[in-house]
């Protein structure tokens, strides 16, 4: 017990010390973004930027730096420009553009993603319609030197997404990105050029009240993307990938200030690759990938008036099949523990390391690790 209560202590003290918004709400209640309300949303529907007009807000990632060698970071304002003038959000950070649907590049990548990202959203209301839109630049380059042998690759991806929210029930999304890039040897001379690549995506949602304490939020997403590259005198590569998700959530008010969610789906996935060498024959390589089902749960409750706690699981059982060449199935468990603290306009956020509740602060048991995977800040004004 008295470890425990001084765990509780440290962490109260170095998150009013030294927290970073709400991006780590949503993953802590269990990856729950599509079916709670939280400006987290913006990224999936711009036209929800209408409802959070006023804060600044960042947040920080060190769980990533284990896979990638380096941590994440997010910093954002949103500006209200006044009645009938919309309002304006900023963001920069350094999260990775996903790399499956910009197929893998030659030296001198493979690299983790197109990540150092600029952000722009603009949303403003027509009557019971919000309008929302986000322009977004991804940009990075790389160079490598090896005995006199130079090879270097420039990326950048941009993209255009566009949202209506309809009588705050129905939010609709739809994005294109568009993807180019260099690789060039020490001559300057194309080792390797893309072919065309882009990707679609359109996302729904619905929100249904079924009783004054009880929503359920019907949710789809669509992506499809295209592309692939082609080597100097050598092989050409071609990939088309189609992913579909349909959810359906429920959230539940049961008392004040506690919230509970659940959300049971599927999700599809679906990728074409065609090699064709510099001779001989074409080799095409089919792969489907299903989550059926998947379910979500996220439990949210105030502990006093600026503490609460959050807990988040998400399971899914996986189905990996290569078509001619292997079948494999295997289910998948991540689980989530989260703090709030709220002082007046302030919000401290963490995703917390669960062994550190569990052995307590260095001082007490020894323990060496992080306090907490993500952590997070937000300041809000309106």
């Amino acid at each position: 017990m008295k470890k425990l209560l001084l765990s509780a202590l440290s962490l109260t003290l170095i998150l009013a010390l030294a927290g970073w918004a709400t991006d780590t709400r949503v993953l802590t209640l269990g990856d729950a973004n599509n079916i709670v309300k939280d400006e987290a949303n913006i990224f999936l529907y711009p036209s929800t930027i209408n409802m959070y007009r006023g804060l600044v807000l960042g947040d920080v990632n060190s769980n990533y730096y284990d896979a990638v060698g380096e941590a994440l970071y997010r910093v954002g304002a949103h500006y209200d420009f006044g009645e009938g003038k919309g309002v304006v959000g900023l963001y920069i950070d350094n999260r990775p553009q996903d790399i499956w649907w910009a197929p893998q590049q030659p030296d001198p990548g493979p690299n983790t993603g197109i990540d150092n990202r600029l952000v722009l959203f603009y949303g403003r209301p027509f009557g019971d319609t919000q309008f929302g839109m986000n322009l977004s630049l991804h940009s990075d380059s790389y160079k490598s030197e090896t005995d006199g042998d130079a090879t270097e690759q420039r990326n950048m991806d941009l993209g255009l997404q566009l949202g209506l929210t309809l009588q705050e029930k129905l939010d609709l999304a739809a994005g294109f990105n568009m993807l180019t890039w260099t690789n060039k040897d020490v001559d300057g001379e194309d080792i390797a050029k893309p072919k065309g690549n882009f990707s679609f995506n359109f996302d729904a949602r619905y929100w249904y009240a079924f009783t004054d304490e009880v929503d359920f939020i019907p949710h789809f997403d669509f992506l499809y993307h295209g592309g692939g590259y082609e080597i100097t005198d050598g092989d050409e590569v071609k990939e088309t990938e189609m992913m579909l998700d349909l959810g359906w959530g429920v959230n539940i008010r049961p008392v004040d200030r506690v919230l509970l969610l659940f959300d049971l789906g599927i999700n599809y996935d679906t990728d074409k690759e065609e090699l064709t060498p510099q001779t001989g024959d074409a080799v095409e390589t089919t792969t489907n990938m299903m989550s059926l089902p998947y379910y979500k749960i996220g439990l949210e409750g105030h502990v006093t008036k600026w503490w609460d706690v959050r807990l988040g699981a998400v399971k899914a059982w996986h189905g990996h099949n290569v078509k001619d060449v292997s079948k494999n199935g295997y289910a998948m468990t991540d689980t989530y523990l989260g703090s709030g603290f709220h002082f007046g306009n302030l919000t401290l956020d963490a995703w917390i390391n669960p062994d550190f509740v569990l052995n307590g602060p260095n001082f007490v048991s020894g323990w060496q690790g992080d306090l907490a995977y993500q952590a997070s800040i937000k300041y809000t004004w309106k």
